[in-house]
């Protein structure tokens, strides 16, 4: 585990970062994964395949932009999964 600096909160008491993950340790024990699946820019049938795939080999925390003009595909993915919303993490560019 790696020593970062973050301002405080009164929800953390620790940040841990391992070769993975961030865990933020608090109450609920989040996880942030540090890889990233990155949407480039294809059609939604192929962000739609592409999503489903990383999403079955483990990838959480996913990059989309608007630019990609796929957001239907991924978010079909995402529902048609059945892993909750809750249990993702999703970073956009604006």
């Amino acid at each position: 585990a790696s020593s970062l600096i973050y301002p405080q909160s009164a929800m953390a008491d620790e940040l841990t970062v391992s070769s993975n993950a961030i865990t933020l340790n608090s109450q609920n024990k989040k996880t942030f994964p540090l890889a990233s699946f990155g949407l480039q820019i294809y059609n939604d049938d192929t962000a739609y395949k592409l999503t489903l795939t990383a999403l079955e080999v483990g990838y959480r925390n996913f990059f989309a932009s608007v630019l990609a003009g796929n957001q239907k595909g991924f978010a079909r993915a995402i529902k048609d999964s059945g892993i909750p919303r809750d249990e993702l993490y999703i970073c956009g560019s604006v």
